[in-house]
């Protein structure tokens, strides 16, 4: 766990006052979920120009609150070392625009052998970076559930979920939770959620709580069974096949009317799940974007940037859900960082 900064009364009364005077009746929340596939196509762990295209910085405005979800984060992963990448992308939010700071950094794995694991293939930590305006968020609580989220490594795994619960200076309570959910089984998945709820609601009152909730992360959602036989290489799909599109969304695991991973334990998608294992009502704004996983290099598929790994099912891994906010954007960015696109939602929380 790592705090950066207090947090000053004076801060708080003075964003509200802000708030006053230039009218503002809500608050604007950039959630971001994304795969940095062990930072290895980036120099020096994050680029800035990777920081500026997924937080929106060459575009019009900024978000109040930044809540950045990243998985299989390598770079600087050991907890010691969690102030550097917060500083990486509080000074890119820094050069638009001053006065945010670093509220707080939660991992999955915050261990002094995380960037070590990394150099054997243990993808590091799942991280929650928590980035504000100065005095908006008064108080947090944090925690993390990575037990029995993994097949292969059940304890002390980076699969899991790293969570904030932040007082706003307004008293209300926006509660995030960064996830990086198991690959191989869709069982495994909800139990992790499941028992994510339970470790909420005892140790951050989240579901009595809570005034907004946002999950999020790389669900390991899948429309389908790895493909046997298969080569790797690129297979274009086309933002314009509609037929493809709605096959897939069909058995989409997340939402899907017939969706991939259901068992005798369970026969209805994920969201339904999430919907049965507490008492907050979870949606997520319609996807309209192209799926995010798994990536190949566009050079595979003659340039085009929808190229898709040959063996995978093609699928929408990459989630925002929430319980109440105004929907303003929800969308991916269609660049290779790694084997995922990112996925990001702008919200308005009243």
């Amino acid at each position: 766990m790592f705090v950066l900064g207090s947090m000053k009364s004076f801060l708080a009364v003075g964003f509200l006052l802000h708030l006053l005077v230039s009218g503002v009746c809500g608050l604007t929340v950039r959630v971001l979920t994304w795969n940095v596939a062990d930072n290895k196509k980036m120099d020096d762990g994050f680029t800035d120009a990777a920081i500026d295209k997924v937080l929106g910085l060459k575009e019009a405005g900024l978000a109040d609150v930044y809540a950045i979800g990243l998985q299989e984060q390598c770079w600087e992963c050991n907890e010691g070392n969690f102030p550097k990448i917060g500083n990486k992308f509080l000074n890119r939010i820094k050069k638009k625009e001053k006065g945010y700071e670093v509220v707080h950094i939660e991992g999955t794995r915050e261990s002094g052998w995380c960037e070590w694991g990394c150099t054997i293939g243990t993808h590091g930590t799942t991280l929650l970076l928590l980035i504000a305006r100065n005095g908006l968020v008064t108080k947090i609580k944090d925690f993390h559930r990575n037990d029995d989220c993994s097949d292969s490594t059940p304890e002390n795994d980076e699969k899991g979920v790293a969570a904030i619960k932040a007082t706003l200076a307004n008293g209300k309570n926006a509660c995030f939770g960064s996830a990086h959910l198991e690959s191989k089984k869709a069982s495994t998945r909800r139990e992790c959620i499941q028992k994510f709820f339970k470790d909420a609601d005892e140790k951050a009152a989240w579901s009595s709580t809570c005034h907004y909730q946002f999950l999020f992360g790389d669900f390991n959602t899948r429309t389908g069974d790895k493909i046997k036989g298969v080569s790797d290489n690129g297979v274009y799909l086309a933002k314009d096949d509609a037929v493809k599109l709605a096959a897939l969304k069909t058995k989409d695991e997340l939402t899907g009317g017939s969706p991939y991973g259901t068992d005798a334990g369970w026969n209805k998608n994920m969201l339904a799940y999430v919907n049965s294992v507490q008492t907050g009502k979870f949606k997520e704004q319609k996807v309209t974007f192209m799926p995010t996983y798994s990536i190949r290099d566009p050079t595979e598929c003659g340039g085009r940037k929808t190229c898709y790994r040959g063996s995978r099912p093609v699928s929408w891994t990459d989630r925002i859900i929430y319980t109440r906010a105004k929907v303003v954007k929800y969308n991916c960015i269609t660049e290779l960082y790694g084997d995922h696109f990112p996925v990001y939602g702008v919200y308005e929380l009243n």
